[in-house]
């Protein structure tokens, strides 16, 4: 058995009385923590005594009463302030506060130091000390076998769980729950933790108590690489101490560490074999088996194309990818990525909710059936992705009806760059002549003749003849609306099957 409240008001070596709670008296003292800042019930944990000079007091009689009421919910053991320090003038509501809510209320002379008090519960808590740090060993020695005998992490949680006599969940900020097969959190208490969040601008202190049931859930932030919570939901009344459930955090850190390595050497050899499977450099039988090593079938695979830019790009897609359980493969080549994944198993939903609202999906369209119809289908994907952009549409599919002035098929995009710039691509290369390139920079500079022959490098004459000259071999104008439409999409065709 531990001290109460009342014990160590009765030490007269420590100076300490009752301003009011006197009926709280008996309420155990598990430690006793000096905190000034304003919110001191996120640093302490249930059962302690907190101790102040009271720079944290408020002034107003209404927000004294509250915050005696903020601790005594939150399960903090009583309130000692110290005499004659920062404090101001305690008000009769706080007071009375203190009185209806059962809640100690001290006042430690000025010549007392906290560390006497410190000393004073940690006297008198040695027995519960030496639990604890028993309950400590134990929970690393099931750490040691699970690494032993090759537990996962939900294996390893689960342990915990036991010994922690709570429910254990892992979560990122946004609430997914990060290891597979992990249970989930209840709806209600996601809802309650993504509101406190945005409340905090997404920063915790040491823990915070999510109140939608009894015991409270604790929320502990986790020392990763990624931002990630330990939630904690206590079986029965009994809260597990703050320092044991930040050494659990530490556990889980690092096994959510392993799981970042292992996701992100998976990512390296998805990527490579995306690549080899563009270059030709492996066979098909070869690749639909290994694509099928990540989750992947060609009979359901299509692929997505968006630019490096927008919240979408984040270094960690592929981990959120794999914490809502979608099998795919990413490649990155040049600003744009390149991510194969299932159409049937909502994948594609999941990739454009990461996305954000500000970001354009190109998709490429039925499903390629055999590894060797990919290279078509990021061509599609990369066509469909220019249209969206276009079209300011958040996601168009290669070959959708509504999707303006995009070829149906990888065929067709060749016989229209064949149509309106076969001639041009002609010329060029018999006389060895740049008015492709040149015509694309002039519609790129949005026909700006002095910032396309700076671009250029050329003379602002030169570039007016080259563009005479594409005039002439095309049939078609460059002050006409519609011609110039025709001879950019063209270009950006040609661009994407090149």
């Amino acid at each position: 058995m531990g001290i109460t409240v009342g014990q160590l008001v009765s030490d007269p070596l420590l100076k300490t009385r009752f301003l009011a709670g006197e009926a709280g008296a008996d309420r155990p003292v598990a430690w006793a923590h000096a905190c000034e800042l304003e919110a001191p019930w996120e640093w302490l944990s249930k059962d302690e005594l907190l101790m102040t000079t009271g720079f944290n007091v408020p002034k107003a009689p209404r927000d004294q009463a509250a915050f005696v009421e903020r601790l005594s919910a939150e399960g903090i053991a009583g309130l000692a302030v110290g005499e004659d320090m920062n404090a101001p003038p305690l008000t009769d509501a706080m007071l009375e506060a203190a009185d209806r809510c059962v809640f100690p209320l001290l006042s430690t002379a000025y010549e007392i130091p906290w560390v006497a008090l410190s000393r004073a519960v940690v006297r008198a808590n040695q027995a519960e000390e030496q639990e604890q740090l028993s309950r400590m060993v134990r929970m690393y020695d099931r750490v040691r076998r699970a690494a032993v005998e090759g537990h996962d992490a939900v294996r390893l949680i689960a342990d915990l769980e036991n010994e922690l006599d709570s429910e254990l969940y892992v979560v990122s900020y946004d609430g997914t729950t990060i290891f597979p097969g992990a249970a989930r959190p209840a709806d209600a208490l996601l809802a309650e933790l993504e509101t406190q969040l945005a409340a905090r601008d997404m920063r915790l202190p040491a823990v915070l108590r999510l109140t939608h049931a009894a015991p409270a859930t604790l929320a502990v932030p986790v020392p990763a690489g990624r931002s990630a919570l330990l939630l904690v939901a206590p079986r029965h009344d009994a809260e597990p101490p703050l320092s044991l459930l930040q050494h659990v955090a530490t556990v889980v850190a690092l096994e959510i560490e392993k799981l970042t390595a292992e996701r992100e050497h998976r990512r390296r050899i998805g990527s490579e074999l995306l690549l080899a499977i563009l270059e030709g450099r492996i066979d098909g039988a070869i690749a639909a088996s290994q694509l099928e090593l990540h989750g992947l079938t060609p009979d359901a695979l299509v692929l997505a194309a968006f630019e490096r830019e927008g919240p979408i790009v984040r270094s960690d897609l592929h981990s959120r990818l794999a914490d809502r359980g979608v099998a795919h493969v990413l490649l990155r080549r040049g600003e744009t990525v390149l991510v194969a994944l299932n159409a049937n198993d909502r994948g594609l939903d999941t990739l454009v909710d990461l996305a954000g609202h500000e970001a354009y999906v190109g998709v490429s369209t039925q499903p390629v059936r055999h590894p060797s119809r990919i290279a078509d289908a990021v061509r599609e994907a990369r066509l469909a992705l220019r249209s969206a952009r276009s079209a300011k549409r958040r996601v168009v599919h290669y070959g959708d009806n509504d999707a303006p002035f995009m070829p149906r098929t990888v065929a067709e995009a060749s016989a229209l760059v064949d149509r309106v710039l076969g001639p041009l691509l002609e010329y060029d290369r018999d006389h060895n002549a740049e008015l492709v390139h040149s015509l694309e920079h002039f519609l790129q500079a949005n026909r700006s003749w002095q910032r396309a022959a700076e671009a250029l490098f050329v003379h602002k004459q030169t570039l007016v003849y080259r563009m005479k000259r594409v005039e002439e071999l095309t049939g078609r104008r460059l002050d006409a609306t519609g011609d110039v439409a025709e001879l950019w999409f063209a270009l950006q065709a040609r661009t994407l099957i090149d």
